[in-house]
């Protein structure tokens, strides 16, 4: 599964918000880079 696609078309379409996101970094989905690429933000926990 492409973690990154999924979790980027949902933030863009506004059903996950960068608290959803960082959750998905924690489960080990996407890194702390991929977060900073969706949200503009740098990472962290």
């Amino acid at each position: 599964m492409d973690w990154v696609s999924i979790c980027t078309s949902y933030y863009q379409a506004g059903y996950y918000d960068n608290t959803s996101l960082k959750v998905f970094v924690v489960k080990g989905k996407i890194t702390g880079a991929d977060y900073k690429t969706i949200t503009g933000i740098d990472y962290v926990a």
